[in-house]
């Protein structure tokens, strides 16, 4: 059910996506293959350095309600906002869920929002 798209037959072409984005590849009918797998978290904000601490909002964010954004595989990019009271897991839980996430992929998406959502918004457990 997902878009289908055809990479590059080109030597010495990298291809890359994210872990849990179903994949297939043609049988190799003559020569070798060669892969190399490398796995990467960016948690950094837009502007950011990877090693920088994040500035922290003038009001906790559990009082004003934390808000971010979430990219799916499909590149498209969807508001999510932690209610007042709202676990991390429970937020990401229900953005998981109101956006259409496979059960095959569900936990992890769940486990890799609410570790996002913890990271930025200090005081949601």
């Amino acid at each position: 059910g997902g878009r289908v798209v055809n990479a590059s037959r080109t030597q010495g072409i990298v291809i890359v996506f994210p872990s849990h984005v179903s994949h297939t590849v043609n049988p190799v009918l003559s020569g070798d293959r060669h892969s190399l797998v490398q796995w990467y978290q960016l948690d950094a904000q837009e502007g950011e350095a990877a090693d920088a601490a994040p500035t922290p909002p003038a009001t906790p964010p559990a009082a004003q309600g934390c808000e971010m954004s979430v990219t799916l595989p499909d590149g498209n990019e969807f508001p999510l906002k932690v209610q007042e009271g709202e676990s991390a897991k429970d937020a990401a839980r229900r953005f998981a869920l109101d956006h259409g996430i496979a059960s095959r992929h569900l936990d992890q998406a769940i486990k890799q929002i609410s570790s996002a959502i913890q990271s930025r918004c200090p005081g949601v457990a």
